[in-house]
């Protein structure tokens, strides 16, 4: 009776197993650049260059994320045909409505994390899929509505976003950030170890 019930309890392990074997099987897929071809990593070299003034528009632009195909952001529907929006340079643009309308999906798209269905999205006439893909995320600047930090100093968090920045260039996006008097107040300023996700920022390590 019991060896019964131990290989009956031994069904669910195989089933984790084959999980765990796919999930590791989608990770290498992403670390080794193969999802969506050498053109969407990030440090590819292909792709072209150009001067971008900012001009942005997408055209018929139908997406759905990959897990909720079911549920397209982006679709026809009547006489609208997809996502269609033209946005000159320097013009100033507010997306407004309720959560999953597809308002940080459109960023998404235009910084190339994911790929429309069908559609175009261009910048000066030019589609972003055809743009080197480092290129088009230097020329853009995000600033999302949950922050992410990494484990490291302040420092090494700022120098993700330009490996070769200058200390001044450091400070200078500090500031930007309205990140630069906080910083200057911790124990040891840029070089203040903040932990997974900012966990060791706390007000003990502030200098009193």
């Amino acid at each position: 009776m019991f060896s019964s019930f131990g290989a009956g309890q031994s069904g669910a392990d195989f089933s984790s197993h084959k999980q765990g074997m796919d999930a590791a099987w989608r990770l290498f897929e992403v670390a080794g650049g193969v999802v969506g071809g050498h053109e969407d990593d990030p440090l590819s070299q292909e792709g072209e260059r150009p001067q971008i003034e900012g001009n942005i528009e997408f055209e018929n632009v139908h997406f759905g994320y990959p897990t909720r195909k079911n549920a397209p952001v982006y679709y026809t529907r009547g006489h609208r045909q997809g996502l269609q929006l033209g946005m000159d340079s320097k013009m100033s643009v507010a997306f407004t409505g309720k959560s999953g309308c597809g308002k940080s999906t459109a960023l998404q798209l235009l910084l190339r994390f994911y790929r429309v269905d069908s559609g175009a999205i261009k910048i000066d006439d030019v589609n972003v899929q055809d743009i080197n893909i480092g290129h088009l995320r230097d020329q853009i600047g995000y600033v999302g509505q949950m922050p992410v930090l990494f484990k490291g100093t302040i420092r090494d968090n700022i120098l993700l976003g330009k490996p070769d920045a200058t200390e001044e260039e450091v400070h200078n996006a500090a500031k930007s950030a309205n990140a630069y008097d906080f910083a200057m107040e911790l124990h040891d300023k840029f070089d203040t170890d903040i932990g997974v996700g900012g966990s060791l920022l706390s007000g003990g390590q502030r200098q009193r």
